[in-house]
């Protein structure tokens, strides 16, 4: 029998403070948040391997998430700016700490679901080694530069040595923005068992199995697309592990992340509200 105090879905990944006009100035966020958030909502017991300071931390994963972490001198941090059509304009404000290997506890290890979410390049691939069950990449905070003004500007794929952490990684998670609009590397696809690319309100193409299928995005009053990308990989690893194929899984992460944008930061949804968005 499964130890209740134990996760059963794990999260890898700094809290970030991103920049918010309304007091106290900040708000968390990162993959961590977001995608915790969604785990919280499908039933799972949750737990956040990250760096960072105590107050992001007590921000961004309440209870009962389950935290281990690293105390960062500082954490983090971003400004987001979107224009009318979605497209984001983003301020790198500070970098963060690397998260240790050693920050993983050894009883976390066989967790059966892992998602690697960094904000910007503190995820490394002798942390992915810790973890020995189905592990999901969210390749975003390793497609991430920032020029001398702190803009954040796509990472040329190529200029990435993605093939130590592929080599752990059932499937990846990456954007169209991510790629600067070309089309995802021949050997991501060739050796990553299932690749999603997401592509805002035009859906998603999975590649898996031989395969491409775009997949829609379901109709959503988006107020906030921050986090969307992290809410969609929690929400497809999750229907994975309960049995369905990547088609299916997409599917219901669709639907899980048009709910995520139609509420301001992070959103914990429950099954039924998931179930009728994919009804409409």
């Amino acid at each position: 029998m499964a130890d209740a105090a134990l996760p059963d879905f794990v999260i890898a990944g700094n809290v970030a403070r991103d920049i918010v006009p309304q007091p106290p100035g900040w708000r968390a966020g990162g993959a961590a948040v977001y995608a915790a958030a969604m785990a919280r909502g499908l039933g799972r017991r949750v737990g956040v391997v990250t760096a960072a300071t105590a107050a992001a931390a007590r921000a961004g994963l309440p209870a009962p998430i389950l935290v281990a972490r690293h105390p960062a001198a500082a954490d983090v941090s971003f400004e987001n700016h979107y224009d009318a059509d979605g497209h984001r304009t983003q301020i790198l404000r500070a970098t963060g700490e690397p998260v240790p290997p050693e920050t993983v506890p050894d009883a976390w290890r066989d967790v059966p679901v892992v998602l690697l979410g960094a904000v910007y390049h503190e995820i490394t691939p002798v942390l992915a080694t810790r973890f020995s069950g189905r592990i999901g990449l969210c390749a975003q905070g390793f497609l991430r530069r920032a020029d001398a003004t702190g803009r954040v500007w796509p990472l040329v794929p190529q200029q990435w040595d993605a093939a130590p952490l592929l080599a752990r990684v059932q499937v990846m998670f990456c954007s169209e923005e991510d790629l600067g609009g070309a089309a995802p590397p021949a050997a991501w696809v060739a050796r990553v068992p299932v690749l999603a690319v997401t592509r805002g309100r035009a859906g998603v193409w999975i590649y898996a199995g031989g395969e491409r299928r775009l997949i829609p995005a379901y109709p959503a009053r988006e107020v906030d697309p921050t986090g969307a990308g992290d809410a969609f990989a929690a929400a497809f690893l999750i229907a994975q592990d309960e049995g369905h194929d990547p088609w299916q899984a997409a599917r219901f992460a669709a639907a899980a992340a048009a709910l995520t944008v139609e509420h301001p930061g992070p959103y914990t949804p429950t099954r039924a509200g998931i179930t009728a968005q994919t009804q409409q």
